[in-house]
């Protein structure tokens, strides 16, 4: 007998709930911009780009599922200057970098003046400008700018946002014996992520070691145009002509570094790993790292004794901060191969005592809520978590005691058509089916008039066309391409009854049927009555209005009633049309209510739930199942013996051509991908022309300038008596830039449309196009030029499974406390997933308890009210380069117990979120700055799969409390620890 994945739907729905309390989501911000001002070196860099970039939830600088970073860019000014709206109150990320002109774009190339007085690399003189595009991925991250702020984005600025990312400042570490940790004061500890102390101590940290009072937000002179701070106040000139210095041999350093090793980074990623391995320290002097201070300032002060035609007020500052670079240098020449000794200021004194305790207390707050929440039981109410696992087991030893019944009775069910349709083709002589297995429940059945009776009375069978277009202004067609066979009644086994019936006008059995019960039976043309000869297509499963019931009378009574539908879609084999037709189930819907009391209504019944689920299969039409009938155990679930196995190759899969044809007065280059066995497409790229930009292709704001563009098209062709002929076409796409079918071409193939074929009931292809190193970029793959015509084998590496492309399920909760005169708390789950093959899915769900109203403003159904208790969470692992997901978890009126052993009760959240990168090496991509200055991706690796070995046990999960973020959880000697900026931890669970 068949298992049917029914009635167990009401258990896992009580062990979600009940087992759901344990996870995490994204941050607070806010929804008002501020603008801040960023300053880009010291005014000698022109047109850079700068990206302005949230630090999310996970502490990390925002991205996509692909890790693209998710940025605004804005071009900045003739001196480096360039206002940007942010969030305000988030850690903030901004970043430089160098771009090419780009007439296509109207994008002016970016250029730096030489500061360097003997000149800079090749050949370029003193106060010259020069083009650059590399080397000046600088970053800045900041913390609480205020509105109409100045930053300042510098390579130091770069080398704190580099500390502040891998380490924060710790003044008390707590240690642990039972966790081998030994407590430490005053130092730098890993991270990997920002928080708000760590984005103020590094920039404390990098000022103090080159004696400059705010690397971000100080002005750093123009060597070029010193005269212009002689009516500056001596402080400030002082400290600005010093940071100016340091950064024209910074320049100086760097051009020196990039000729000496061509192949290697920048020099600022050189010194920032140097700053990051020293915890802190740069080298004072001598040594094999990149750089050392004494190196620095020597060269800083001989630079900037050769500036010329500088006034007396301005000599004299110059004088000082030569004085003061080269007397540093030499006590740091007496230390040779020995790193300095610089501590940051405290967190308080760089962001104020108030400010500082209130992250401080949101650390204790996040740990006693941790602790409450570790053993699982602190989500809910007390008592409530016991009440709810206790209901999850009644319902579960429910379903286990009537699961062979239920089967029974559903076979029973879908067996009724069966006889119907044998007493129909023997003119009423129905079979007894006596002896026969799975046919105990047939007692009787008579059949007249194309009604079948069954049991004495029990089922009655009839049938009527089907009403298929519900839309349509006919109820009662003639003809239709399908049958309802009529089915209503009580089927009963064991101890469990099943009762079906139609949904009526106005619900008296007496008036016309508004939805029928029974089964839909599809045929591939109109009929007006059911077939016994004609093949059938499809099938569909109405229970317009159920109810099984078991236990009456008993304390375990149970019913679950409701409306239920399951659609077969039928199949041919698409590799041998003499196969029979199998079916897959395509659409599956369910409204129930699952209650303790028979007949029972809200008000008679102590514990109800109530159900809703709808599921849709992603390629039933296509999928050609094993079995004749396919169960739900058959989704995601790979075939026993399939005819094209994993690894199995298909030779000449595809071919390609290249061609020109005239579309009216254009002439279009065109590149054809043919595949046979699935999809054909034609690319057609059309002839580059200049055209007014009245739609700002571009986005400079600018509609009234030119802009250089090409359309794009794509389009499906088909075989027409052996030739490849056009079908139909995408709408047209306006590019900008010059059509280059080679470049556009590699772009097709590096997001895998070139690559990655799918046939139907096979899966998925990998098609091994030849590629080179891209010259611009080592790294990355590009694809080989590719010409004229040629045939490509395809190795299957991800064979077919039936999936679901959409899954909702909502149930409610009410569980009756009988010592109470109040209203009982309700439960929400809404969950709605995605699932394409057991390792790639998107869900996302929430649990609500206590609450008064519901919204579905965020997509899901979200309890709300004074008393909410809440879990949202979504996770996905659709990514070949990271699996993502976050949960917030939101309790109202909680009891914290801090430790000073103090209590206080505040409304809490706690966000966590996971950006799990995969552990593949190299990963299958990333994303590069390209010439002109915009994220592209670069593939590392031209292959099907990458293999990913990493697990839940791997991830880091950064943990937010109210919008900042605090710390992270990470598994340490298999125990799950959450560690906190201050240097303090909480054992989870513990």
């Amino acid at each position: 007998m068949q298992k049917h994945g029914f009635m167990p739907i009401a258990v896992l729905m009580a062990a979600v709930l009940a087992a759901g309390c344990s996870n995490d989501s994204d941050s607070d911000s806010s929804d008002s911009n501020i603008d801040v001002s960023v300053q880009v070196n010291q005014e000698d860099i022109q047109y850079g780009l700068v990206r302005s970039q949230i630090i999310a939830a996970s502490g990390l600088p925002s991205a996509d599922f692909e890790l693209q970073p998710i940025v605004s860019s804005a071009e900045a000014d003739t001196e480096g200057q360039v206002t940007i709206a942010i969030p305000e109150n988030d850690l903030h990320q901004f970043q430089l970098t160098g771009r090419e002109q780009d007439l296509s774009r109207d994008a002016n190339g970016t250029t730096r003046t030489c500061q360097w007085v003997a000149g800079c690399a090749n050949n370029v003189a003193f106060a010259s400008t020069y083009p650059v595009t590399t080397g000046m991925d600088w970053r800045t991250v900041a913390f609480g700018l205020r509105n109409n702020e100045h930053v300042r984005l510098t390579p130091l600025t770069d080398l704190a946002a580099e500390l502040g990312l891998q380490l924060s400042y710790v003044e008390n570490l707590q240690g642990d014996d039972s966790l081998g940790i030994t407590p430490e004061q005053n130092v730098w500890v890993e991270t990997g992520f920002y928080s708000p102390n760590s984005a103020v101590q590094s920039i404390s940290q990098v000022s103090k070691l080159f004696a400059i009072d705010d690397i971000q937000t100080r002005e750093p002179a123009d060597l070029t145009q010193l005269n212009e701070w002689a009516t500056v106040n001596t402080g400030a000139a002082l400290y600005s002509i010093r940071y100016g210095a340091i950064l024209a041999a910074w320049q100086k350093l760097s051009q020196d570094y990039t000729a000496a090793n061509p192949d290697k980074g920048t020099f600022a990623q050189a010194v920032g790993a140097d700053l990051v391995s020293n915890k802190g320290q740069l080298i004072q002097s001598g040594g094999d790292q990149a750089v050392s201070l004494a190196q620095i300032y020597t060269l800083a002060a001989d630079n900037l004794k050769q500036v010329e035609g500088l006034n007396a007020e301005v000599s004299a500052f110059v004088a000082s901060v030569v004085n003061s670079l080269e007397s540093e240098a030499a006590v740091l020449n007496g230390n040779p191969g020995q790193l300095t000794a610089i501590v940051p200021e405290t967190v308080a004194t760089l962001i104020g005592e108030s400010l500082a305790n209130d992250i401080e207390l949101g650390i204790e707050r996040s740990k006693a809520f941790l602790r409450l929440l570790g053993d699982g039981s602190g989500f809910f109410e007390t008592g409530y978590q016991e009440r709810i696992k206790a209901y999850r087991d009644e319902l579960r030893q429910i379903g286990n005691d009537q699961q062979a019944n239920f089967n029974a009775i559903v076979d029973a069910f879908i067996k009724t058509r069966q006889l119907y349709l044998e007493c129909l083709s023997a003119n009423g002589a129905c079979p007894t089916h006596e002896g026969e297995p799975g046919w105990e429940w047939l007692q009787s059945a008579s059949f007249a008039n194309n009604v079948l009776t069954i049991n004495n009375g029990q089922v009655t069978v009839s049938q009527a066309v089907a009403d298929v277009n519900p839309s349509d202004t006919d109820d009662n067609p003639a003809q239709s391409q399908a049958i309802d066979l009529l089915i209503k009644g009580t089927y009963q086994q064991g101890g469990l009854t099943f009762v079906v019936d139609h949904t009526y006008t106005d619900a008296d059995e007496r008036d016309e049927i508004s939805v029928p019960a029974g089964i839909r039976i599809f045929y591939p043309q109109a009929v007006s009555e059911i077939q016994t000869t004609m093949e059938e297509i499809a099938y569909e499963i109405r229970w317009a209005d159920f109810n099984f019931s078991a236990n009456e009378g008993q304390a375990n009574e149970f019913e679950l009633e409701g409306a239920f539908t399951q659609f077969y879609r039928g199949v041919k084999n698409p590799d041998n049309d003499a196969d029979e037709r199998r079916f897959n189930i395509e659409t599956v819907t369910l409204r129930g209510r699952i209650s303790d009391t028979i007949q029972g209504e809200n008000s008679d019944d102590n514990d109800f739930t109530t159900l809703s689920l709808s599921a849709r299969s992603l390629n039933a039409d296509t999928f050609y199942p094993e079995l004749k009938f396919a169960s739900f155990n058959g989704f995601l679930s790979e075939r026993t013996n399939p005819a094209h196995p994993e690894g199995s190759v298909e030779s000449d899969l595809a071919m390609y051509r290249f061609g020109q044809e005239q579309l009216q007065v254009q002439v279009a280059e065109y590149f054809d991908l043919i595949v046979p066995l699935g999809e054909s497409l034609r690319y057609r790229f059309l002839p580059t022309r200049s055209v007014e930009d009245d739609s700002d292709l571009d986005g400079d704001g600018d509609r009234d300038d030119f802009v250089i563009t090409h359309d794009f098209e794509r389009c499906t062709l088909k075989n027409d008596n052996g030739s490849w002929v056009v079908d139909r076409c995408d709408g047209r796409q306006r590019l900008l830039g010059e059509r280059d079918v080679q470049d556009s071409l590699n772009q097709l193939w590096e997001v895998g449309v070139l690559s990655r074929i799918n046939i139907d009931n096979r899966g998925t292809y990998f098609i091994d196009w030849p590629t080179v190193k891209n010259p611009d970029n080592q790294q990355c793959l590009i694809l080989d030029e590719v010409t004229g015509t040629a045939s490509m084998s395809g190795t299957l590496y991800a064979p077919v499974v039936l999936g679901l492309n959409a899954l909702r399920f909502t149930t409610e909760v009410v569980l009756d406390d009988d010592d109470s005169s109040t209203s009982d708390p309700r439960t929400l789950l809404d969950a709605s997933l995605l699932l394409s093959t057991p390792d790639s899915y998107q869900v996302n769900a929430a649990i609500s308890h206590d609450y008064s109203e519901t919204s579905a403003d965020s997509g899901l159904t979200l309890g709300t009210g004074s008393g909410l208790d809440q879990i949202v969470l979504s996770y996905d692992t659709r990514g070949e380069v990271a699996k993502s997901g976050n949960v917030t978890i939101f309790k109202d009126g909680v009891s914290l117990t801090l430790d000073d052993g103090s209590t206080e009760t505040v409304d809490s959240t706690l966000v966590t979120s996971v950006r799990q990168q995969s552990s593949a090496a190299p990963l299958p991509y990333t994303f590069v700055s390209n010439a002109e200055g915009r994220f592209e991706r670069c593939v590392l690796r031209n292959d099907a799969e990458a293999e990913d070995a990493s697990t839940l046990e791997d991830a880091i999960i950064p943990i937010n409390f109210r919008g900042v973020v605090y710390g992270q959880i990470r598994q340490e000697n298999n125990i799950w620890v959450a560690r906190f900026v201050n240097g303090e931890f909480v054992v989870v669970g513990r």
